[in-house]
């Protein structure tokens, strides 16, 4: 059926102001009144870049002073643009490397096609080049390298370090080495980068035997970017020299005190629903004075490590998730072989904190059974678990006295007014009587047994075995000391 000749016309003009790029509508319009799209026109951009210390973040091409398009260095870019006259720039260029020929680049680009644009940027190695030699006792493995003051870098403590993309100019190089080592002519040197890698005298490194002096080991909680984080620091009894050792918690001395095992194990919560959320981090090795860091490749999340008295193990705590039960592996220090302990007593689902007997047969730990935590005792080897205590209070902590005979610990939940307040208390091997001693928790005994280091509301405190004098070593938000054999 033909249509009226006005409503054609009507038809069409719709179609026309309805833009271009629109399907031909089944009302009527035809293909012959639809506008052809004008061809595309195109920058092809390439940079080919050579030299030394290449750009790394690649490059940005500005169309008439316009950034258009971020170019790498392997790869073409294409820009659409309008037909006609343009300028070319390419910017983002490092310091150390130039681009060579015009720039800008004036182009005219005819209408349709693709104009290559191509730029050649020449860089030249610009850095610093260091070298050390280190002889001597209690060497460090590695040497911290400062660049203009800020920029720390590592290099061995016999080796050559590789430092490039300086820009142009004087820089200071300084050494970082422990208080045991001394650097031939100085730890420091200033050196002018020119266009070229500078080489940097070698440092000669002399160590002697490190200084071990009586400390003790403790754990402080800082809270950086709203969240909390923990660091093991260390101090002398004095109170002086305190230092930084490294991220991690609860720290415990090897028995000739040149190490320190500590954890940097956590497990992640998932706010209101904690059970489940894994736990990652492993036992670390570090030796204090010389900065030596090593870890044992099979204990693998492992929590509060206690070493043997003869050095020949570390036992540890383990878990699955936040809020699991625990259980008790033995790492042989010479293999790094673990061994769980098998215990198969009726009630017993959690087993913490394992300290040992002086004479390396036994352990002590934290064990949770029925509704109670209590002290237990349990062979190295896994058999004749016994409870110490066995009360309504929270007996934790446990640290075991030089001379075997007494075990000191922390209760929680002696103050009915106050269920978050613990005491440090002694549990006597002989007579099974419990004495508490002050305010306080995670005790640990000196080396000679004649005093406790412990941790109070607001610090590390030390005091008299039979808890006398008590005086004030740290000042902060710290727990779990050691004390340096």
């Amino acid at each position: 059926m033909a249509r009226p000749e006005s409503m054609r016309k009507h038809i069409t003009s719709w179609c026309r102001r309805a833009g271009l790029g629109l399907m031909v509508v089944a009302a009527g319009c035809s293909a012959s009144e639809l506008p052809t799209a004008p061809p595309l026109t195109f920058l092809s951009v390439t940079a080919n870049s050579t030299g030394g210390d290449l750009d790394l973040d690649g490059y940005e091409v500005a169309v008439d002073g316009v950034d258009r398009a971020l170019l790498w260095r392997t790869s073409p870019v294409s820009i659409r643009v309008d037909p006609g006259a343009h300028s070319v720039t390419l910017t983002g260029v490092a310091a150390n490397c130039t681009v060579g020929g015009a720039t800008p680049r004036s182009v005219a680009i005819a209408e349709g096609t693709t104009t290559d644009v191509a730029f050649d940027v020449s860089c030249v190695a610009t850095g610093l080049t260091v070298t050390t030699s280190t002889g001597g006792s209690d060497t460090p493995d590695s040497i911290q390298v400062l660049v203009g003051g800020e920029t720390p870098y590592r290099v061995a403590k016999s080796g050559r370090l590789d430092i490039g993309r300086l820009s142009p100019g004087s820089y200071a190089i300084a050494l970082l080495v422990p208080e045991n080592c001394t650097v031939s002519g100085g730890a420091s040197a200033a050196i002018v980068v020119s266009g070229a890698v500078a080489a940097v005298p070698t440092f000669e490194i002399a160590c002697t035997p490190a200084v071990r002096s009586p400390r003790v080991a403790y754990v402080s909680e800082d809270v950086v970017a709203g969240s909390a984080q923990q660091s093991i620091e260390s101090i002398r009894l004095d109170g002086s020299a305190r230092m930084r050792v490294a991220r991690g918690d609860t720290p415990a001395w090897s028995p000739d005190g040149t190490k320190l095992a500590f954890s940097t194990s956590e497990c992640e919560t998932d706010g209101a629903w904690d059970y489940g959320a894994d736990c990652s981090g492993r036992i670390m090795l570090l030796d204090p004075e010389t900065g030596n860091q090593s870890f044992p490749s099979a204990a693998a999340s492992g929590f509060r490590p206690a070493f043997a008295p003869a050095g020949d193990a570390i036992a540890f705590e383990v878990r699955a998730y936040w809020g699991g039960p625990a259980a008790i592996d033995i790492m042989r220090t010479a293999d790094s072989s673990v061994v769980q302990l098998s215990v198969s007593r009726l009630g017993v689902t959690s087993l913490e904190q394992p300290t040992w007997s002086p004479d390396g047969l036994r352990l002590a730990v934290t064990c949770t059974w029925l509704s109670n935590v209590d002290l237990c005792l349990v062979n190295r080897d896994g058999t004749g678990l016994v409870h110490l205590t066995n009360d309504a209070l929270q007996d934790r902590d446990p640290a075991w006295s030089p001379d075997g005979r007494t075990i000191a610990f922390t209760r929680r939940g002696a103050d009915a007014s106050n269920p978050t307040a613990s005491d440090v208390a002694l549990f006597d091997l002989v007579t099974g009587a419990v004495t508490q001693l002050t305010k306080g928790s995670d005790p640990a005994w000196s080396p000679d047994g004649s005093k406790l280091a412990f941790a109070g509301s607001d610090g590390i405190f030390i005091m008299n075995a039979d808890g006398t004098s008590p005086t004030r070593l740290t000042s902060g938000s710290h727990s779990a000391p050691a004390w340096r054999p």
